[in-house]
């Protein structure tokens, strides 16, 4: 990146819009592939998932993308910067094992990493450090929530 004092402000901007549409970007991708990490699931519960789009509502809070197993959000920092986060689920961890959290954990790295992408968002990720209980924010949220559809993929069959 290389910035022009008199033009510092509006490089930044630019620079700053077109790493947003890159996260973004990023965020879609990981998403669209968390879908068909589902699919291998028998039941519908574990394929069911919500994606809720929070830019009507305002704050730092994007998009919401949702299962039983793991959490995907998009944020705004309050310099501008879109952020991806992710958690996992404890009880799906300890059920399952971590078979799906690597192939989730791989989906992340693959998306943001600098070969992939047009350019370097690798710090757009933040991935939290110990389990969480994201099943029963799954349930929750749908509970609460008025808008919030709930989507199943369906089976993959061999």
């Amino acid at each position: 990146m290389i910035l022009q004092l008199e033009n510092q402000e509006l490089h930044l901007s630019q620079n700053l819009q077109a790493r947003n549409l890159e996260v973004n970007r990023a965020y879609n991708q990981i998403t669209d592939e968390a879908r068909n990490l589902l699919k291998q699931f028998d039941s519908t519960r574990y394929r069911a998932y919500y994606e809720i789009n929070h830019t009507v509502t305002g704050g730092n809070i994007i998009k919401e993308w949702v299962c039983c197993f793991f959490s995907i959000s998009l944020f705004k920092s309050q310099s501008g910067n879109l952020i991806i986060y992710f958690s996992y689920d404890e009880e799906a961890l300890s059920q399952f094992g971590d078979l799906l959290l690597n192939k989730i954990l791989r989906l992340l790295f693959r998306f943001t990493m600098f070969d992939f992408t047009h350019l370097n968002i690798e710090n757009c990720l933040r991935i939290e450090k110990s389990p969480k209980d994201v099943h029963t924010l799954f349930i929750k949220q749908l509970e609460k929530a008025e808008n919030v559809s709930i989507t199943v993929e369906e089976r993959l069959t061999a």
